[in-house]
């Protein structure tokens, strides 16, 4: 799910259907009703605005860091093939 959930915006919005957009995001919808209400429930101060802003934060925090994680992995394989090229030349 967090590999759609990173390349939502980038690529599924662009590519994929109409109908399966709507679909995807009213899944996503749900899940995060889900998770705001056992937020509100386990933080009785907290709000169902407060809960969503703060999953939306850790979304984001969550979507930046496997966007690194993915691009440093891309970049020490290509590193590393480079380097193994070289070796046998």
């Amino acid at each position: 799910m967090q590999d759609l959930i990173s390349i939502l915006y980038d690529f599924l919005e662009k590519n994929a259907s109409i109908e399966r957009m709507v679909k995807l995001k009213r899944l996503a919808k749900k899940e995060y009703a889900i998770v705001t209400e056992l937020l509100c429930n386990l933080f009785s101060g907290l709000s169902p605005q407060k809960a969503i802003k703060f999953l939306n934060m850790q979304l984001a925090a969550a979507i930046r860091l496997y966007r690194t994680a993915a691009a440093r992995t891309k970049y020490r394989t290509q590193s590393i093939r480079r380097k193994n090229n070289d070796e046998r030349i």
